[in-house]
């Protein structure tokens, strides 16, 4: 429906950094080494986080090794719990 893909395009007034900066928990990222994963912003908005690897995988991880990506998402959870 394009009516919901249009309304998903519009900007709105959420503001990610200052949410997750008001969680105090920190960000638990599940990627593949493929490209670097851009940090700069959690860097410097204070924004603690923790990024879980997937080595010789491509933009899918999780269908290209769905094993070692769901470990590491157990992983990440279990961080996040603690």
């Amino acid at each position: 429906d394009s009516s919901i893909a249009i309304a998903c395009l519009e900007p709105d007034d959420f503001d990610e950094v200052k949410k997750m900066s008001d969680l105090k928990m920190k960000l638990c990222l599940v990627n593949s080494d493929y490209t670097p994963t851009d940090t700069t912003g959690f860097i410097t908005n204070h924004i603690p986080y923790q990024i879980f690897y997937i080595h010789q995988t491509g933009h899918f991880p999780m269908v290209e090794k769905p094993e070692e990506f769901n470990l590491l998402l157990e992983q990440a959870i279990a961080k996040v719990k603690n």
